[in-house]
């Protein structure tokens, strides 16, 4: 039974350092104990998206994250200083970099950058062009892996705020419905966290909010809810799940995965059966 492997916030800051040392010992081990299985990581890979970041996080995912499938999604880090101030450079730098889904070294598939443009020739007919949104689908496992650009990539929003556009949310909403993914295990996920409400009502759960707010989270909630099974997100650091909320079966965000507790790295993985999602928890120790 294939898994799914969902890491978050790496917040890499170059070849040195705690988040360097603590994402080589987490990739050698779910290199080591998750083969064949899908590993997400949500956003935030670089801590402030520049090119000595992103070299180094590519080096130590096409090194040590050999046998496994790779899945990313952009985070506001990625593509900003402090995660707060655009840089082009980075957005672009990131795409070329870590921009296309990673197949096991032993699997012969090539893959393309998935957020630019359609991977099928049916996705192309169904969406039109539609950036920010990937799909990927592995058959052999009847899995569907659909990834949302949240980073806001044309700057329109300001702190660690995301965006995901109306088009995004309608590509996504047609790419669940499709049959070419009926009867398959659909996987959705992004960085920001959709719940989060700049509001007097979440205020006390979430001071934070409006820094950190996603715009168009209620248009993106809408087009998932009932449609997927597995719905997967970080951003806050804070490891939440919600169990058959919006109509999801699980609803999960990841913590900052390079984050260590008494020595160990903590992370979740999840499988589908019957459309019931069986969640359980790992660690790694830290080397």
């Amino acid at each position: 039974m294939s898994r799914i492997v969902h890491l978050s916030d790496i917040h890499l800051r170059g070849r040195e350092g705690k988040e360097y040392h603590n994402a080589l010992a987490l990739f050698r081990h779910i290199n080591a104990q998750h083969a064949g299985d899908t590993v997400v990581i949500t956003g935030d890979l670089c801590d402030d998206g520049r090119l000595n970041q992103i070299k180094a996080l590519n080096e130590l995912l096409t090194t040590h994250l050999t046998d496994v499938y790779t899945l990313l999604a952009p985070g506001n880090h990625d593509y900003a200083l402090w995660g707060n101030l655009l840089n082009h450079d980075s957005y672009r730098n990131w795409h070329h970099h870590l921009g296309c889904p990673r197949a096991p070294r032993s699997v012969n598939r090539l893959t393309g950058p998935w957020f630019q443009s359609a991977s099928e020739p049916w996705e192309h007919q169904a969406l039109g062009p539609c950036r920010g949104v990937g799909l990927f689908i592995r058959d052999d496992v009847n899995t569907a892996f659909i990834a949302v650009d949240s980073a806001d990539w044309e700057d329109r929003e300001v702190l660690a705020r995301g965006l995901v556009t109306p088009r995004q949310s309608r590509a996504v909403r047609t790419l669940l419905e499709h049959p070419r993914l009926e009867g398959f295990t659909r996987v959705v996920f992004l960085h920001h966290h959709p719940f989060i409400r700049a509001s007097l009502a979440t205020f006390t759960d979430y001071p934070e909010a409006w820094a950190m707010e996603l715009t168009g989270a209620t248009e993106f909630m809408e087009a998932v809810s009932g449609r997927c099974d597995l719905l997967l997100f970080g951003h806050r650091h804070v490891a939440e799940t919600w169990e058959h909320a919006y109509g999801i079966p699980l609803i999960a965000a990841a913590r900052k995965s390079t984050s260590a507790l008494d020595g160990h790295l903590y992370y979740k993985s999840y499988r589908v059966e019957d459309h019931t999602v069986i969640q359980e928890m790992h660690q790694a120790p830290v080397r």
